[in-house]
């Protein structure tokens, strides 16, 4: 029968179609995708987690399930639950406004039992909802971008999978494997390569050994010999391991020790993972884990064995033969040697066959140890010559001597030794290798202190000062000291006047002589006349004579006045020495003499204000020691008074000796000025008949060892004047009959008063503190009385000189008045 609303059921049938593909489209979508994602998320925790096989076992299963529940909820379900024709009917009046349910009517009503009125309006309905059902379009009915958008979810998951799986064919054929029970491992992705630069890799016996430098092992290539690193280090050494991670780096290494202890070591974002072992000890052995590289191969297995070491050391010391010290036998490593010394530096090292080299520091320089007898030990000290050198000729080593003594006998017992001349100073270590290929880790350092052959020191005696004045006609002495440390080959002096062109002058020599109680110490002296220093600053051809020794006088002066030099020309004199250092001797000068030539007028007058100052100095003195005689006599008075008093009088008496001592210092401060007057006026030749007097002088000084003034030469040049010895000198000997008196005071009347004043000090009984300040106020009466007729004497010849001086003015003036007439006359 036909159906009465054929074009609403078309339209019906329509939508129920486009409704069944959207539940299809929705729950396929739904399962793929589910599907997709889950296996992307099983196969990333495998990679990276390697899971288990029950969790893998779980992965399927939910791989499985949860596909099939999503078509059974997703799809089964919702196909299921379809709408009729009503449940249709309504979605298309839902979709299109102002139906008032003609549709649902049109499907619902039914002219089967009705009346004729009744049929009329079925009838109608179905007719209005044919007429509206060909005017309808199933576009808006249905939402189609909820299935639409699971299916491009899908797609896009499948296509993930698929780009995933077609990149890595062998993964997925893995992943698969393992996802439905097999255990196919999957490919390691991290690489840990093992290596120590130090050490020996253990052999197996059959196979020599071999030094690996470094030693490097990549674990996951390890054969099942190669499962151990086995190597042998020394005792004490820094093992440093560095760990290299190929492929995927991981965070962090771990070494775990056979003790159990752990070592975590982080890379910095490097690909390089490094730690020392600090002083190997004992025997040791760690495995490395790191990422996925957990297989714990190879297990690094570390001997340590005992490594070569010096048991005993000798040096030979053969200083240089120009020194003249003996060859030495040291048993000891540092030392202090001369520059130029050859040292033979003599080994004994364990364990036996051990062979190494000798490095020298700072030059870096090595030296290879060759067998030679070791020395036998003994205290050390000089040694024969047949022992002198550790070697022959040819490089072997010498036999023992028979008449060598038995401390010095060489040890049959095999050693090594090196040579090497110390010119400066270094130091020395020994760079060991025993048979085994063990190496001393940490060697000792031994220093060498090398000390130099100094340039000869000169010390100018005499004079006193760098400047000093000669009148030409006079005579300068010259005294020297020079110290070296082994020897003297030359010594000489030589002058040029300060405007000369810098042109070197030829030396005079002069004669060393070692000074009495002083080891390597010479000295050397000149008697130099005007006339010698004019000559050897004009270079004068000849031998001259300007040279002679310390106990002679030069008669360079005699040959006339053409030598002599000029008034105002300064001359700068200069000693030399060389000793005999080898293969360049050293080479010393003195500071630089500064010789002034002045006249005779200007040099009296010179003398003159040096007395006027010597008087002031006798005057004050004079003052002052009579001021320290009163408060000695009131410390005298006062000896007798009340013992109550004690502290005071130990108060007075400490300010008494303070006093005594300035007043001793003051003494010898105006004898020292007296005697280097009188000394100037000695050498200046201003008296003429104070020559024998001079010879005297620089005879009974001789030589001097040192600065420091010597009363004993003046006391008895003044007691030889007083027995007329030297004729009757003007100047001269009244200048050292004043030098006299001022060491009257200086070194009897001032050190009897102090020594009287430290014993009053010292004394505890009032009986020797009188005797005592008695004795001081006796020698300090003496010194005053001594002092009174010094500053007599000096105001006597500040008179007589005075009318010198104004008799040699008005002389002058008077030869002026006469040149000046004589003139005069000649003009008219």
């Amino acid at each position: 029968m036909a159906s009465p609303t054929p074009q609403l059921n078309r339209l019906l049938a329509r939508l129920s179609r486009r409704l069944t593909a959207l539940i299809w489209l929705h729950g396929v979508s739904s399962a793929l995708t589910t599907l997709a994602l889950w296996t992307l998320f099983c196969f990333w925790a495998d990679w990276f987690l390697h899971v288990p096989a029950p969790v893998r076992l779980l992965h399927l299963l939910v791989w499985l399930g949860a596909p099939l529940w999503l078509c059974y909820r997703e799809l089964l379900q919702p196909l299921r639950r379809r709408p009729g024709a009503a449940g249709l009917a309504v979605l298309l009046e839902r979709a299109h406004k102002g139906l008032d349910q003609l549709l649902v009517s049109a499907v619902e009503l039914d002219c089967t039992g009705r009346d004729v009125r009744g049929r009329e309006l079925v009838y109608r309905v179905r007719e209005r909802a044919e007429a509206r059902a060909a005017e309808l379009e199933l576009g808006g009915v249905l939402d189609r971008r909820g299935p639409r958008l699971r299916l491009a979810t899908a797609t896009l998951s499948l296509l993930v999978v698929g780009l995933v799986f077609s990149h890595n064919p062998a993964l997925a054929t893995i992943f698969a494997n393992r996802l439905f029970g097999a255990s196919t491992p999957w490919p390691q992705r991290t690489h840990l390569v093992v290596e120590i630069p130090v050490g020996t890799r253990e052999a197996a016996p059959s196979t020599p050994t071999t030094t690996t430098t470094p030693t490097t092992l990549e674990p996951e290539a390890a054969t099942a010999a190669d499962s151990v690193l086995s190597l042998r280090v020394s005792r004490g050494t820094d093992v440093p391991v560095h760990i290299s991670a190929n492929g995927l780096v991981p965070e962090e290494v771990l070494l775990i020790f056979d003790s159990g202890e752990r070592l975590t070591l982080g890379s910095g974002g490097a690909d390089r993972f490094s730690t020392v072992l600090r002083a190997v000890q004992q025997d040791l052995s760690f495995r490395v884990y790191g990422g996925d590289d957990q297989d714990g191969q190879p297990l690094v297995s570390l001997t340590v064995l005992s490594p070569p070491d010096v048991v005993d050391l000798a040096l030979v010391v053969q200083p240089p033969a120009y020194s003249g010290l003996p060859t030495e036998l040291l048993f000891r490593g540092d030392t202090e040697v001369l520059a130029g010394s050859r040292l033979t530096v003599h080994a004994r090292l364990t364990p036996p066959g051990s062979t190494g080299q000798l490095r020298l520091l700072p030059a870096d320089d090595s030296l290879e140890l060759l067998p030679s007898p070791f020395p036998k030990r003994s205290d050390g000290g000089p040694l024969p010559a047949t022992l002198a050198s550790s070697r022959t000729p040819d490089g072997g080593a010498p036999s023992a001597s028979p008449d060598a003594p038995a401390e010095t006998a060489v040890s049959a017992e095999t050693a090594v030794s090196a040579e090497f001349l110390a010119l400066s100073a270094l130091r020395y270590r020994f760079e060991l290798k025993a048979p085994d290929g063990m190496v001393d880790p940490d060697p000792g350092l031994f220093a060498v202190e090398v000390l130099e052959d100094r340039a000869p020191e000169i010390a100018l005696l005499l004079p006193g000062r760098t400047e000093v004045e000669l009148v030409p006609g006079g005579h300068l002495p010259l005294f020297l000291r020079v110290t070296d440390d082994f020897g003297l080959t030359e010594l000489s002096w030589s002058a040029a006047p300060t405007d000369s062109d810098g042109t070197e002058r030829p030396g005079q020599s002069l004669a060393p002589v070692p000074m009495e109680g002083m080891e390597l110490t010479w000295g050397a002296g000149a008697l130099l006349s005007s006339a010698a220093l004019a000559k050897a600053g004009a270079d004068v051809a000849g031998d001259g004579d300007g040279a002679p020794g310390t106990d002679g006088v030069d008669d360079a002066g005699s040959q006339g006045d053409a030598l002599q030099p000029r008034e105002g020309a300064v001359y700068l004199l200069t000693a030399e020495a060389t000793d005999n250092r080898e293969p360049r001797p050293g080479r010393g000068a003195s500071i630089p003499l500064r010789v002034r030539i002045t006249s005779p007028d200007e040099f009296l007058r010179r003398v003159q204000d040096r007395l006027a100052e010597a008087r002031l100095a006798t005057t004050g003195l004079v003052r002052l020691w009579n001021e320290k005689l009163t408060q000695l006599n009131s410390l005298e008075a006062s000896a007798a008074g009340d013992s109550n008093r004690d502290s005071a009088r130990a108060e007075f008496l400490a300010q008494a000796l303070t006093g005594g001592r300035r007043v001793a210092g003051d003494a010898r401060s105006l004898a020292r000025d007296l005697a280097a007057i009188a000394q100037d006026v000695l050498y200046s030749g201003i008296d003429e008949r104070g020559s024998s007097l001079m010879e005297a002088w620089h005879r009974t000084t001789g030589q001097p060892t040192g600065r420091e003034f010597r009363p004993g030469p003046w006391r008895e040049l003044a007691t030889d004047l007083r027995a007329g010895s030297h004729g009757s000198p003007e100047f001269a000997g009244r200048l050292v009959e004043l030098t006299e008196l001022a060491l009257i005071v200086s070194e009897e009347a001032a050190p009897t008063s102090v020594a009287a004043l430290e014993a009053a000090v010292a004394s505890a009984d009032s009986a020797d503190l009188r005797s005592t300040l008695a004795v001081a106020g006796q020698t300090q009466r003496a010194g005053i009385a001594a002092l009174e007729r010094l500053r007599t004497a000096l105001a006597e010849w500040d008179n007589f000189q005075s009318v010198l001086t104004l008799t040699r003015d008005i002389l002058n003036r008077q030869r002026n008045l006469i040149e000046h007439t004589r003139a005069f006359a000649r003009d008219r």
